[in-house]
């Protein structure tokens, strides 16, 4: 499954994204600050910066 979340870097937002990658999910965050990409790509999403 392909998830998206808006707000990627938000507290449950990044618990989420862990469970969900762990599961073998795709999932893309939603962030608008380019510095917190790093952080979504440690927990497994791919960062979309809006």
């Amino acid at each position: 499954m392909h998830t998206v979340i808006a707000g990627g870097h938000g507290k449950i937002a990044r618990r989420l994204t862990r469970l969900l990658s762990a599961r073998g999910d795709n999932v893309t965050g939603l962030i608008r600050n380019p510095d917190h990409a790093d952080d979504l790509r440690a927990d497994g999403a791919e960062p979309v910066v809006c």
